[in-house]
């Protein structure tokens, strides 16, 4: 901000760009990084001749050369010429339309925000409105400019706002009302106008992308393209407000660009064409929700499914590239619902045409065990089974799964959100040996779900049916403290199996029986030289074993884990419950704006926090 008598034109870093965020009717004007708003500015000025200050000159070449020129490939943007210059912020997610004083988003056609240019201030922070506010600095620069500013007041009327100096430093902003009634009966204070931002843009204000995130959604999406954008945006501005509180030193942010499949699925048509018009509430609802999920169990429309969202993926992916070629980070697949089954079955590779496969050499192993079948029946089936075995083995079946159903880039993190995964795999008669072979495309997965969520399935029992005996890791524990995971198993607590009544004796008998197996497995893992506390105890004491028990129970301990015995690397179920009871009914659709859910990815891609 401006300060002593001599009044010069505000240079590149008094001014501050907003961004507007629309919210029921009412906009929200957030200001831009340092980075950003000065990229803007160096643009502006130079589109309306205006000369750059000197401060600014050390940093323009760099700044056109690796920040603003980019000739986008996405054809909705209408940029074909190589000379096309286009800024782009909030971490290359938009690119400013100065014509339209707009941001255009390179990932979604519809997705578009106001944004202004900031010289005057109501209360220090809110912008005045573009023309507005050049006026206001037209009118200051020709009354104080250039030379020392008296006390001489003067006077502005632009429409239906007076603005009124008293000194080059004490400016006044009224509005009036159309009505002179309305104006004696409903007077509108004078409100104090500040020149400048109240911080000034620095160049290492900015944030870079430590991890691209594609977020896909479920079920749902009929007719609503733009509803996984809204729900990003809702996962966006959470994970920011737990990055401010749990990562305030953090320099890096993920970028999470929402992927929508269901608009480019064709076969609505048929659907529609053979639907009774009953203006039924009922069947509207089932074919909105219900429908996505049988379409996906038909092999035919499955096929257009899976492309849509290959495509989908790729085509971000090569504009994310494009338009960010120095990114080397991960990528990261977070998918809701049935989004989760797709994205499970193109990261695994997994065909209909295998289960196919192996539904046929089940029938011949069962109809050879028969006794009854003639020498030549029993040959020829044999050669069969022989056959497809040997075209199984040399991955033929893998060859008819299209370059199209294949993505362009690895992915570090699958986040399986509210997920029937475990049901799907069990309907096909999968193994857990198949479940995450060394060809899927991904490092580790996470289950996540709300304990209420009606859809959701744990994962974890499908490999070891001891897991039914053990809690999925609580993720309500890890809500604002250090949470590391790296390559460390998470342990969690046990589920009180005996708070309930447990009718059947024989179930009773199981649970005991592995709840003795997984307490001394425990104990074989557990370093008690790390625990001071219990150094010297005698562990054939059951009460003090009971304790330690307890105690593993807590979180801090949650890496002396397990893991190896049961073929898994690493937890894979972690959910939470909340107090909340219109959460508790909306279970399946709450992730996105969950402050426990945000902290958990972000504890994850970033580890501990730095708070």
């Amino acid at each position: 901000m401006s300060s002593g008598k001599v009044v010069t034109p505000l240079d590149c870093a008094e001014v501050r760009w907003f961004h507007g965020e629309t919210n029921d009717q009412e906009t929200k004007w957030l200001p831009f990084s340092g980075r950003d708003s000065l990229k803007i500015e160096i643009v502006y000025r130079k589109s309306h001749n205006i000369e750059l200050d000197k401060a600014i000159q050390s940093i323009k070449d760099d700044a056109l050369t690796h920040h603003l020129k980019f000739v986008a490939t996405s054809s909705f943007l209408g940029i074909t010429a190589e000379d096309d210059e286009k800024v782009y912020v909030l971490n290359g997610q938009y690119s400013v339309n100065f014509d339209h004083m707009e941001l255009e988003s390179l990932y979604w056609k519809d997705d578009t925000k106001q944004i202004r240019r900031g010289t005057w201030f109501l209360k220090g922070v809110e912008p005045v409105k573009g023309s507005l506010s050049d006026e206001i600095e037209r009118h200051h620069l020709e009354r104080f400019g250039g030379g020392k500013a008296g006390k001489a007041s003067t006077k502005l009327t632009v429409g239906n706002y007076e603005i009124t100096w008293k000194s080059a430093t004490d400016v006044f902003l009224v509005r009036y009302l159309d009505s002179n009634i309305l104006n004696i009966l409903l007077p509108n204070p004078s409100q104090p106008l500040t020149r400048g931002y109240k911080e000034r843009a620095d160049w290492n204000d900015y944030f870079e992308i430590s991890h691209l995130v594609f977020v896909t959604h479920g079920i749902g999406h009929r007719k609503k393209k733009n509803l996984i954008l809204e729900s990003t945006n809702e996962l966006r501005n959470q994970f920011e407000l737990t990055m401010t509180e749990n990562y305030a030193k953090e320099k890096t942010r993920p970028l999470f660009v929402p992927i929508e499949w269901r608009s480019s699925f064709l076969s609505d048509h048929a659907l529609d064409e053979i639907m009774v018009d009953d203006d039924g509430k009922v069947r509207e609802i089932f074919h909105q929700y219900a429908a996505d999920v049988m379409f996906y169990q038909s092999s035919f429309y499955r096929t257009e499914i899976v492309r849509a969202l290959v495509s989908q993926l790729n085509h971000k992916y090569k504009l994310f590239k494009t338009s960010n070629p120095r990114f080397t980070g991960p990528v990261s697949i977070l998918a809701h619902s049935l989004g989760s089954i797709i994205c499970f079955d193109i990261l695994t590779h997994y065909s209909p045409l295998s289960f196919h496969d192996n539904y046929i050499l089940h029938s011949i192993d069962e109809f050879l065990k028969r006794e009854n079948i003639s020498s030549e029946e029993r040959k020829e089936l044999t050669s069969m089974k022989q056959d497809r075995e040997k075209l199984r083995d040399r991955s033929v079946l893998n060859n008819l799964i299209k370059k199209d159903q294949q993505l362009d880039f690895e992915v570090k993190n699958f986040f399986a959100v509210g997920s029937p995964i475990a049901l799907f795999i069990n309907l096909r008669g999968e193994f857990s040996t198949n479940f995450h072979s060394k060809t899927a495309n991904f490092e580790r997965i996470f289950n996540i779900f709300h304990k209420k969520d009606p859809v959701a399935y744990r994962i974890e029992p499908f490999f070891d049916r001891k897991f039914k005996f053990v809690g999925s890791y609580p993720l309500n524990q890890t809500v604002g403290v250090p949470y590391e995971l790296g390559n460390i198993y998470l342990m969690s607590k046990f589920k009180e199996i005996y708070e309930k009544k447990i009718e059947h004796k024989e179930k009773e008998l199981e649970s005991k029986k592995y709840t003795k197996e997984w307490n001394d497995l425990l104990l074989e893992k557990i370093d008690l030289k790390d625990l001071k506390e219990w150094e010297g105890v005698d562990l054939d004491d059951e009460l003090v074993k009971l304790k330690l028990i307890e105690k593993l129970g807590d979180w801090t301990l949650a890496g002396k884990a397990l893991g190896s015995k049961l073929g898994l690397a690493h937890r894979i179920d972690f959910e939470y419950d909340t107090e909340s009871i219109l959460e508790r009914f909306t279970s399946h659709i709450a992730y996105w704006d969950n402050p426990i859910f945000s902290a958990f990815l972000a504890n994850v891609i970033y580890g501990k926090p730095n708070k």
